[in-house]
């Protein structure tokens, strides 16, 4: 196996579960790309230039995969990847290839979903963002709460559909009881490393 990749909306616990599924005894030898990487500030900056083609807003993901290529040894969890892109952008066709040569090198696909109607505590009125301005550029962003808390559910609707397109073997994890160390035991076995 090559690597995982650790996908989910904003406040379902990639980082929490990811920090846990490293400190496992078989993990803690691979390597995390965080989403600062894979991610960085597409939202910001990419998505909304309308003369930058689709394809070079990939970049990130085309900078990390150039190292995947290179590693013969290393194990990767990346946090976010190409579902990520096919959420806020809705082109499978534009990201089918990356999934295509990750399913071809034994990656994995790890969904982290959280119930509905607990999207407002855990993506809007994150706990750990509380006394920034998190909340307000969100709602400033959507136009309203409600518009940002479908946003926010869309996008989780948009991943989920990706599980019916991708390659890779996949596993969905509820991470609505927050229950880190156990999310990171269904990975890990989901990844034969149990």
């Amino acid at each position: 196996m090559s690597g995982v990749v650790v996908e989910g909306v904003t406040g379902t616990g990639k980082s929490q579960t990811i920090r846990a599924l490293l400190a496992r005894v078989g993990m803690r030898d691979a390597v995390l790309v965080p989403e600062e990487e894979t991610l960085g500030e597409l939202m910001d900056e990419e998505l909304g230039d309308a003369a930058m083609p689709p394809a070079a807003k990939l970049w990130r993901l085309d900078r990390v995969l150039a190292r995947v290529r290179t590693s013969s040894d290393e194990r990767f969890v990346l946090e976010r990847f190409h579902p990520t892109y096919y959420a806020l952008m809705g082109d499978w066709p534009l990201v089918s290839p990356i999934d295509e040569e990750l399913a071809a090198r034994g990656f994995r696909l790890v969904l982290l979903t959280v119930a509905v109607d607990a999207l407002a505590a855990r993506s809007l009125h994150r706990v750990d963002r509380a006394g920034t301005s998190w909340t307000s550029e969100m709602v400033a962003t959507f136009g309203s709460e409600e518009a940002a808390l479908a946003a926010i559910a869309a996008s989780q609707d948009k991943r989920i559909e990706a599980l019916g397109r991708t390659r890779m073997p996949w596993l969905r994890v509820d991470t609505t009881d927050m229950r880190w160390d156990g999310h990171a035991g269904e990975i890990e076995t989901f990844l034969g490393r149990a």
